[in-house]
Parts: structure tokens; C-alpha cells; sequence
């Protein structure tokens, strides 16, 4: 984990086994996005904060580029494109700490 984090929360590795997700809780809540094909690198390829406990973290089994992270009072679905994540603020919610996906 880079400089400055402070423990995990919640991890994930895509269908692909390619990408690992990493969300740490430091002060600014921040998921970080690991190459596995990298073997050099121990550095994030990308990272996108988050700032709400994130209680699970699961990639979509279909589509190695798309992970949701869900907290008491959030869900965000995030999608990778190159080297950078975007994500997409769900409604919040009370009580729910786990995400699961469908097959479509």
C-alpha cells in the first residue's frame, strides 16, 4: 500500500486475476488499483477516493474492469478505463454491507 495508509478494509481481485482493489481507511478513504501481470511494480496503477467506510469490496465476475464497494450508507459501482477509475455514487443505504453481481 502506498505511503500514508493506515489498514485494510476490503479487498477484491478481478475474474481475470490481473487487477487487485486494496481500500485502505485513511483519512481520505481511497481504493487503490494493483497490476498483477506487473511483477516489478509494488505501486497503485490507479486510485479513486471513496471518503465513506467501505465495508466490501467485489469485482463483477464478468467484466474484469467494474467493482462495487458498499459501506452503511453507500454503494459505488467504479469502472476502470486504462489507468484511471470512475465511479458511479449509488442511492445510500442502512444496512447493507456486502455487494453481489448478476449475470445480465
Amino acid at each position: 500500500m502506498p505511503k500514508g495508509c493506515r489498514l485494510v478494509s476490503a479487498i477484491g481481485f478481478n475474474c481475470d486475476d490481473t487487477k487487485l482493489a486494496a481500500c485502505d481507511m485513511a483519512e481520505k478513504i481511497t481504493v487503490h488499483l494493483f497490476d498483477l501481470t506487473d511483477k516489478d511494480s509494488m505501486n497503485p496503477i490507479a486510485d479513486v477516493t471513496i471518503n465513506q467506510k467501505v465495508m466490501h469490496l467485489q469485482f463483477n465476475h464478468f467484466d474484469a474492469n467494474l467493482f462495487a464497494t458498499v459501506g452503511k450508507d453507500h454503494t459505488i459501482v467504479c469502472s476502470i478505463e486504462s489507468k484511471l477509475i470512475k465511479k458511479n455514487k449509488g442511492k445510500g443505504t442502512t444496512s447493507m454491507s456486502s455487494v453481489a453481481w448478476l449475470k445480465s
